[in-house]
């Protein structure tokens, strides 16, 4: 299993925008062939910092999905409007 977790620092003035285009993401994605989990939240400590969560049964469905129209859409819009570059950390699983 691949797990995802990518951190985003938004503009104050873009949330709005911003989770209205994180929902369309986890909607599709959730969808994806492979996909077990996909979520976004918002943090309680740090303003306007946002968390994509996702578990993926394998390298192959993970990369699959950075692939789709959706995503080669929507992600480059979400980056636009965060103040610096999202940090995105794969892990797998050692218990699962």
């Amino acid at each position: 299993m691949i797990k995802a977790i990518t951190k985003m620092s938004v503009q104050a003035d873009k949330t709005a925008e911003f989770e209205k285009l994180a929902r369309e993401l986890v909607y599709y994605s959730a969808k994806d062939t492979g996909n077990e989990y996909y979520s976004c939240s918002k943090s309680e400590n740090q303003p306007n910092t946002y968390c994509f969560i996702e578990f993926w049964s394998d390298a192959g469905a993970f990369q699959a999905s950075i692939e789709t129209e959706y995503f080669t859409r929507l992600f480059p819009q979400l980056v636009d409007l965060t103040e610096e570059k999202p940090v995105i950390e794969l892990y797998t699983g050692l218990t699962d």
